[in-house]
Order: C-alpha cells, then sequence, then structure tokens
C-alpha cells in the first residue's frame, strides 16, 4: 500500500471550522470543528472527529479549507482506514488488539466512535487521567457493555440509576458506591488477606498432589482457577468444595459471542445460576446455618441504601461481584504468565533462583503484560477535558487499559515480558474509585501459586492454549500442559 505523504490525500472542511491566515499554515486535526472527508481510492472516507495528525493548509476558498495531511504522518492508507474504524466489537479486533492499540497510540490517541458516542483513550497517562478524575464521571451506564447496550445513547443525558434491584457493585450511584464498596472491603484488607496465607498455600499443594500424577492438566480450569474461585467461596459463605461449580458458573457468566461481541441467548440463564449460589449462601448466614462468622454478609445487612434495608437478591448480587471478579481473572493472567515463562527459560530460571522475593515481582509483571481485561466505560457526568480534548455531558469514555499497560511513553520494550521490570505501576487493578477491591487477594494468590507450582512443576511443556476472542475479557480461558 502507498504511504499517506502530504502529495496524495486531501481533506476539505468548512472555512469557519478553523482559523487560517495563510497559506501552508500547519494546523492539528484537533482544532478542527467540522468533519473531514478523505477520497481514498475512489471512497469518501470520514476519519473521526478532531485526531490528533498534522495537517497543513494548502488553499481556502470561499466555503472551504483544503487541508493536507503533512509528511510527519507516515502511515499507510491501510491503516489510517484500519485505525479509524477501530471498534472494540469487530471481529478483527476481538481476535487480537495489540496491533490497533498501538496504531491508536501513536496516531489517534484520542479516538472517536460516534455510533456509541464514546472516545477512546488509549495512552497510559490518559487512561489514568480517566481514572483519577472520578467527580467527572459515572458508572449508571455500567463500566462496561456490548455493542447493542452501547449502541443506544442520548446525547447530553444525566446519569438513571437503578435503585432497586442494587446492581452490581460498580454499577452504582458515588455515595452508596462507596457505602457497599466499604462493606465488601471487610475481609480484603491487607490485614484480613494476609491471614489468608497458610489456607491458599495449602489448597493450592493440595490441587497439586493431586494433578501432579496426572501428568498433564488444565492450569487455568483444574487449577488456578480452582484455588482463586476457593478463595473467594470462603468468603461468601460457599462452600470451599463448591469452588469448581461457581468457577464454571462465573466464566459462563461472563462469557461473550466471538462474533458479536455480545452476551449469547443463555447469558440470563448463566448469569442466575451464579446468583442462585449466592442466595443459598445469604440464606444460610441468614439462618445461623454458616460454618464461621461471614462479614460481607453480615455488613451489607446493616447497610440501609436509598431508605431501605438490602434484601437476600440485592446482598446476592453484590458478592456475586465477588466471586466474578475473584475467580475469572486470576486463572487467566497465571497461565498465560506461565506461557511467557516458557517462552523465556533464561527468564523462567532467574525467577526460580529465589522463588521466595522474586515470585511476588513476576506476578506483578504478569498482571501488566497478561491481563485479559481489555477497557472500562465511564460516562461523562460534568465536562471534564482530557489529553487536551473537551468531554461532554453523556458522552462514554472508553479506558483501553491493556493498550495503556503496552505504552511506549511509560515502558521501555513494552511488548517484551520481563518478570523484574523496573517500573511496576500499572492499570490491571484500575485506578481511583473503582480501584480493585480484590488487588490484595490477587497479588498474594499469584505469589503463592508462582511459588508452589515452579517448585513443584520447574520444568513443563504447553500442550493446548485457547484463547477465545472477546471484546472485554480476552485471555487463556483454557491452557492445558504436560509434565514429565
Amino acid at each position: 500500500m502507498p504511504a499517506a505523504h502530504c502529495c496524495c490525500l486531501t481533506a476539505i472542511v468548512p472555512r469557519q471550522a478553523v482559523r487560517v491566515k495563510r497559506m501552508g499554515q500547519t494546523v492539528p486535526y484537533f482544532d478542527i470543528g467540522g468533519r473531514p472527508a478523505i477520497p481514498m481510492y475512489g471512497t469518501l472516507y470520514p476519519p473521526p472527529l478532531r485526531p490528533q495528525v498534522p495537517v497543513s493548509v494548502i488553499a481556502v476558498t470561499g466555503f472551504s479549507i483544503y487541508l493536507r495531511l503533512t509528511a510527519q504522518n507516515t502511515m499507510t492508507t491501510a491503516e489510517i482506514a484500519r485505525t479509524s474504524k477501530y471498534d472494540p466489537f469487530s471481529i478483527a479486533v476481538m481476535r487480537d488488539p495489540l496491533p490497533y492499540y498501538k496504531e491508536l497510540r501513536d496516531h489517534f490517541p484520542v479516538h472517536h466512535m460516534p455510533q456509541y458516542n464514546a472516545w477512546a483513550f488509549s495512552r497510559f497517562e490518559d487512561v489514568l487521567s480517566i481514572f483519577e478524575n472520578d467527580a467527572h464521571f459515572h458508572s449508571a451506564e455500567g463500566t462496561l457493555s456490548n455493542k447493542e447496550g452501547l449502541s443506544k445513547f442520548e446525547k447530553g443525558a444525566g446519569p438513571k440509576w437503578q435503585k432497586d434491584p442494587t446492581p452490581l457493585l460498580g454499577f452504582n450511584e458515588t455515595e452508596t458506591y462507596g457505602k457497599l464498596r466499604q462493606a465488601m472491603m471487610a475481609e480484603l484488607k491487607p490485614k484480613s488477606v494476609t491471614a489468608l496465607a497458610d489456607d491458599i498455600r495449602k489448597r493450592t499443594n493440595a490441587l497439586l498432589d493431586k494433578l501432579i500424577p496426572q501428568k498433564r492438566f488444565n492450569v487455568t480450569l483444574d487449577f488456578a482457577g480452582i484455588v482463586a474461585a476457593g478463595s473467594v467461596c470462603g468468603m461468601a459463605g460457599v462452600p470451599v468444595e463448591d469452588a469448581a461449580e461457581v468457577l464454571a458458573a462465573a466464566n459462563l457468566a461472563t462469557k461473550q459471542d466471538p462474533v458479536t461481541g455480545g452476551f449469547p441467548p443463555d447469558w440470563i440463564k448463566n448469569r442466575d445460576t451464579l446468583l442462585e449460589i449466592c442466595r443459598k449462601a445469604v440464606r444460610r448466614q441468614i439462618a445461623g446455618q454458616s460454618d464461621r462468622p461471614l462479614p460481607v454478609i453480615e455488613k451489607l445487612r446493616e447497610l440501609e441504601v436509598e431508605g431501605r434495608k438490602l434484601t437476600v437478591n440485592d446482598i446476592a448480587i453484590l458478592i456475586s461481584s465477588i466471586l466474578l471478579g475473584g475467580s475469572e481473572t486470576l486463572p487467566k493472567v497465571f497461565a498465560h504468565g506461565l506461557l511467557e515463562l516458557n517462552r523465556n527459560p533464561s527468564q523462567k530460571a532467574e525467577v526460580m533462583s529465589d522463588l521466595e522475593n522474586n515470585a511476588r515481582p513476576a506476578f506483578e509483571e504478569m498482571l501488566r503484560y497478561c491481563g485479559p481485561a481489555q477497557w472500562f466505560m465511564r460516562t461523562v457526568l460534568t465536562p471534564v477535558t482530557i489529553a487536551g480534548h473537551k468531554l461532554e455531558v453523556g458522552e462514554r469514555v472508553v479506558a483501553l487499559i491493556q493498550s495503556g499497560n503496552r505504552d511506549e511513553r511509560e515502558y521501555p520494550n513494552p511488548d517484551q515480558f520481563q518478570w523484574n521490570r523496573p517500573n511496576t505501576r500499572h492499570l490491571g487493578f484500575g485506578n481511583g474509585l473503582h480501584f480493585c477491591i480484590g488487588s490484595h487477594l490477587a497479588r498474594l494468590e499469584g505469589k503463592i501459586l508462582l511459588q508452589e507450582f515452579l517448585r513443584r512443576v520447574p520444568e513443563y511443556t504447553i500442550e493446548e492454549a485457547v484463547r477465545t476472542p472477546s471484546s472485554f475479557q480476552w485471555g487463556y480461558s483454557s491452557m492445558a500442559l504436560s509434565i514429565a
């Protein structure tokens, strides 16, 4: 494909859209209020509003200004078309979003998706800025969505909060969210999590005792997923023996159609399976039939939200947030991390040389490099400027966290796995008001899983790795390995 040098593409915009004083002036596209149209191989192609691409003014008529892309832009025509059409729900993006992220970071860091009334931000600092400017955003529309949900919008509209039943934790109004989050943090604070270390290590080794003699097992579904689900089962009052059932229900409840990016027709049924597990746990606690006190459920029962006490169903919905987040993501991170260590034997040897001290930084790099969650959404509550772009009330922002985690402006060689990377800050847990409430637990589990697995299984072969296309959870949902 020919490169898009200054001689190939011309844009035409209304004269009033740009303040022009003389021919040859260089103007950045984001100053253009109009919607330029670029002829591309005979097709009139409208790029997104205000992308940050330099252009040069070449002619001024009574009604129009003619602009050319300057030679500073060396993208091919095909690349321009592809990035301009970036859509998290396109089949190509769901199969592998990483090349698109790089093009967005380099050429379209503020990318308009008018079909969703949304702007995608792909650079680390911009994503971080969205998370840190919590007061300007709301989550009444959720923190993630499918294509059908994002396609419905009312420009300039304020938040419409769901009150009854109480939605998943992240969908609540700020004040309510704060109360609920505080209650749900009862067993997720550092001191409480640290007390779980011995139990996690014991369950990890018990599983390895069972799996190692088999010589071949699924590290996502049979190992890491069971350990992670077991931890949150204990907090939610679900028998630890039911961890496999919880893991399967969580995976089904969040599974997306690999073609449409939406949830399959049986999504409601799958979600209700998980909710019923949670309802039973709440009822057992209320009836005094739980094996031990459950601070999370008890603190939620004590709360009054929107002038009423939470129902059994409300509490079940909320603790399902813990089961979902705590059982689904970590196994994918861990499995992908083992894959990277297997691809880099020298790094694996370095980690194994001192597992006590090296497991934690190695897992931190896995959180950066291997995170499956691709993006989170917010809706603008009050006007705010991010990356020099003013966002208006009702517009959505799509914070591309995994693009930020691969940003060359933040990390040297970001597309390389480096277990002892000196810069350990990343977006794997989000930031700000919605910072992952299970971050301390995930870090502890990841460290222990890595220590015990590599101690007992120093050599392994990846037999099969399944990474199903997804608009959100793009991770290894299944990874089979064998050991000698």
